[in-house]
């Protein structure tokens, strides 16, 4: 298990006088960390001392919402003289420390945002050294960030230290630097991550500490109630710890205003949270710090005070609308999300006050922190309520009315789709100029019968097209339709694909006919969309698996559409890679039907010769799914009734190979048949041939006297 390792800050290229280097050595709900001097040309360096020369495991880095540089480089040191990595820091000298480049972490713009977030970056550092060096790049230019600074909040080291002699001897070898996967969070405690230290009251933080300790002698003692006991109070100590933490900053920025009324109300609502939390929880009786207690090991004792308590904690004085996310058992996918402030919304008064200081825990991107039902809260047991009501809601309206009025416009829906984020609007610049906003929030609601509706009106919206419309010709409403249909036929529900489909087929044969697009504009649509059908032929639900291959066939029927010759392309591709039983044997059941249907054709570029069908069997017979072996062997056997010699010379010798594989020696000898079947037939044909001749000749002979 990885531990926490101390740092000293001890040169700084610059640092504004408010934002020291220094506060990047302590972790807590009030640090602000560093931040480089206004003005400052970049790249600027920071270099850390180690508590001692120590095997570091991974890093953690954590920006600021709106002061964020583009890029950090990260260095690992070692001084060359010293044979003890650790000195006085009065005697450092920078010149004989040796530094190897370890990795560049690119950091988010984060406009995405609102800059109301910070984005977390843990890294894996396997390396030896004493020192550590971020060379931080320029930062980004933003509205806030005037003055061109750049900032980092924290920066968390984790490792183990080295006190082996021989250890020490070791260099900079196997140097590795990746981002950090999620077993390798494991290896250390989540009581040393940033989210942990940075966000949870001090005071709090060890309390967790000492009850973790409680709860691993518990198992090991096999007190198995206790330690579950143990496990619910600190995740409710822990989301109010992140309560208290957030009235800490608030009574900080109350005082620094000089607001000494809000900051006397802060501390005693902290007061009385804190003295509540700790009686309803049982905190003094659950640390047992004179020995065993019997009722920590009846069943539901704590459980039932924590109940009870979770709704005074969720009804105070907090407005609902910067409610944390983190309370939900739902936001485990994207971490905790709340609000940050921005100078815009920010007032400036007298006294010391930081421009930056948080009024609430900040979010973290890509962090995964599951939560447990016994975790959850009141208020996120009411949501999951009301969620599932919404959910059965949407089904009864469903079966009630599943197809809509065509007459009634696409913007009236009964379920009220949520609103588009900016990548979704960016991404469908297109699709909401030509049908408008609210069929498209439909195609992108997350709600399944939501995004019904919205086909169905797509649907009706394409049959109803005329021309004539200058704004939205033809060509424009089809690029537009088709990446729609291009985002919903990746949908895992079974209703949204199949009409996905139906749309799909309607747009590609019967609007293109009606409208008569161009060749051009039909094969660049049917190549976005077609990879993605493919791959849904190979599902491993029948149903989807059926329409998708129905689908194919269907388009690959129409004329025109085969007339393009990107379907047959793609069916006849050769496997080339490794591919799903699934997805081969549909793959290979659809050629055979192809071949049945259309026959081959003498064009080069249709995907349809001879050679193309032979080919794609010849692949097919080395898959390791004997179905699909069985389908590619009446393809190739159906060829070589025409094309023997091109099947034979795509297939492996007949030799070696065809005594010690089965499969082979029974294909040949089904050759060998028709061969001899080929033989005798010409061989009848022939001899019908010489006997008719024969018998002309004759009678071309027969002398007829004259009477």
């Amino acid at each position: 298990m990885l531990d926490r390792i101390g740092f000293r800050v001890i040169h700084a290229t610059s640092e504004d006088p408010r934002y020291l280097g220094s506060d990047l050595e302590r972790h807590g709900p009030g640090m602000n960390g560093w931040r480089s001097g206004k003005g400052q040309a970049f790249p600027q360096e920071l270099i850390l001392q180690l508590e001692s020369r120590s095997r570091l495991g991974h890093m953690q880095l954590l920006a600021h919402q709106y002061v964020i540089p583009e890029a950090i480089e990260l260095f690992i040191g070692e001084c060359i003289d010293s044979g003890d990595g650790v000195e006085d820091q009065s005697k450092i000298d920078l010149n004989r420390v040796h530094f190897i480049h370890l990795g560049r972490v690119t950091m988010s713009t984060n406009q995405s945002t609102g800059f109301k977030a910070r984005e977390l970056k843990s890294i894996t550092v396997k390396c030896i050294g004493a020192y550590v060096k971020l060379l931080i790049n320029k930062a980004y230019r933003n509205k806030y960030n005037r003055d061109q600074q750049a900032a980092l909040v924290a920066i968390n080291i984790l490792g183990e230290k080295l006190e082996d002699d021989d250890e020490m001897t070791k260099s900079f070898s196997q140097i590795t630097f990746e981002e950090t996967s999620e077993r390798d969070k494991n290896l250390f405690s989540p009581f040393d991550d940033l989210s942990f230290t940075m966000y949870v009251d001090n005071e709090v933080q060890d309390i967790i500490r000492k009850m973790d300790l409680k709860k691993q002698e518990a198992v090991l003692d096999e007190r198995f109630d206790y330690a579950s006991k143990l496990k619910s109070s600190m995740e409710h100590l822990r989301k109010s710890g992140e309560l208290l933490a957030k009235y800490q900053l608030e009574k900080q920025i109350a005082a620094n205003r000089e607001d000494f009324e809000k900051a006397k109300e802060k501390k005693m609502q902290m007061d009385s949270l804190r003295e509540s939390l700790y009686k309803s929880l049982r905190v003094k009786e659950l640390l047992e710090p004179n020995g065993r207690i019997p009722d920590n090991d009846e069943p539901g004792r704590v459980l039932l005070g924590v109940a009870g308590m979770t709704r005074s904690i969720t009804e105070l004085s907090l407005p609902q609308e910067t409610m944390s996310v983190a309370s939900t058992p739902e936001s485990t996918t994207s971490g905790r999300f709340s609000e940050l402030t921005t100078p815009d919304h920010e007032k400036k008064e007298s006294g010391y006050y930081s421009n930056d200081e948080p009024k609430l825990p900040p979010v973290f991107l890509k962090r995964r922190r599951p939560l447990t039902v016994a975790a959850a809260s009141n208020l996120a047991a009411e949501k999951n309520r009301d969620r599932d009501r919404e959910r059965e809601r949407e089904m009864s309206l469903a079966k009630d009315d599943p197809v809509p009025n065509p007459n009634a416009p696409c913007s009236a829906c009964v379920n009220r789709p949520s609103n588009m984020s900016e990548r979704a609007r960016r991404y469908a610049a297109l699709p909401i100029q030509v049908f408008g906003e609210p069929l498209v929030e439909k195609m992108f609601s997350k709600s399944f019968s939501v995004k019904e509706d919205g086909l169905r009106c797509l649907h009706k919206t394409l049959s109803d097209y005329k021309r004539g419309d200058k704004n939205n010709p033809p060509s424009k409403v089809f690029r537009a339709a088709s990446l729609l249909l291009q985002r919903t036929i990746k949908d895992t529900i079974f209703g949204v694909f199949h009409l996905t489909t139906e749309t799909l087929i309607y747009l590609l044969d019967d609007f293109s006919k009606k409208h008569r697009l161009v060749g051009s504009e039909l094969a660049q649509g049917l190549e976005r969309i077609l990879p993605e059908l493919l791959s849904k032929s190979g599902d491993t639900a029948l149903g989807k698996n059926k329409v998708a291959v129905e689908c194919i066939l269907k388009l690959q029927s129409c004329q025109h559409i085969r007339n393009l010759h990107v379907i047959s392309t793609h069916l006849t591709k050769p496997f080339d890679t490794p591919v799903h039983p699934r997805l081969a044997q549909s793959k290979t059941e659809m050629v055979e039907e192809v071949l049945k249907l259309y026959g081959l054709s003498a064009d080069k570029s249709s995907g349809l010769t001879a050679r193309d069908y032979i080919e794609f069997g010849a692949s097919a017979l080395n898959q390791p799914s004997e179905s699909i072996r069985r389908v590619a062997e009446r393809i190739v056997i159906s060829l070589y009734h025409t094309h023997p010699k091109l099947v034979r010379q795509n297939l492996p010798l007949e030799g070696d190979i065809s005594k010690k594989n089965i499969q082979f020696r029974q294909l040949f000898q089904q050759f060998e048949k028709i061969d001899k079947d080929r033989k005798d037939g010409a061989s009848i044909a022939i001899m019908k041939d010489l006997k008719g001749s024969h018998n002309q000749s004759m009678a071309a002979s027969v002398y007829i006297p004259k009477i």
